[in-house]
């Protein structure tokens, strides 16, 4: 993890990502369980062609925690909070950098 904020840069990649996640899930008929993520959809093929992003503002490998409204909160220890219905699928951002 970064020990400061993140930089617009970094912000536009994380928002890229989540984008490519959200267009990658709003073509399945029925958005699935974040366990599931990472499975093959309905057609056999990957839900998320590129795997589960990376979020480098966050330490270790990606992972995915389900809540709705997909809020992050104060020591989340995921790269990413994910809501199937209402879908979205947000970073979990450095605690110092939450509200900038």
């Amino acid at each position: 993890p970064l020990p400061r904020p993140p930089t617009a840069a970094e912000r536009q990649a994380l928002e890229r990502a989540r984008a490519e996640v959200l267009e990658a899930l709003r073509r399945v008929p029925a958005a699935p369980p974040a366990a599931e993520l990472e499975g093959p959809g309905p057609d056999g093929q990957p839900l998320l062609p590129g795997g589960l992003p990376d979020n480098p503002l966050v330490a270790g490998v990606g992972g995915v925690l389900q809540r709705c409204p997909a809020v992050a909160r104060p020591g989340d220890a995921v790269d990413w909070i994910y809501c199937p219905s209402p879908l979205d699928f947000v970073p979990v951002l450095p605690e110092d950098s939450a509200n900038r």
